[in-house]
């Protein structure tokens, strides 16, 4: 079970880093073209969650699954990108 502290400290940093979003996103859009930005946070999600994945307690089913269809996995991560980038 999660204490108080932490339960409120969630709380409060999710809807903080939500709002900084938006104009971060602004900034960052002046700098960098709207398809690198994309690709840049597929790809860090991307490798955030897996390690997230390989932590936890289904790590081993997780490494089996990114060693054996790592190209599908891939050629889905495009397609994503690619039809997020063009809307």
């Amino acid at each position: 079970m999660q204490s108080n502290k932490t339960v409120i400290l969630t709380s409060v940093l999710v809807p903080l880093f939500w709002s900084l979003v938006f104009p971060l996103s602004k900034i960052v859009l002046s700098e960098l073209p709207p398809l690198t930005v994309v690709s840049l946070r597929y790809s860090l999600g991307a490798a955030f969650l897996t390690l997230v994945a390989l932590i936890g307690r289904k790590g081993r089913e997780t490494g089996g699954l990114l060693h054996t269809k790592w190209p599908s996995m891939l050629a889905l991560g495009f397609v994503a990108v690619l039809s997020n980038a063009s809307r």
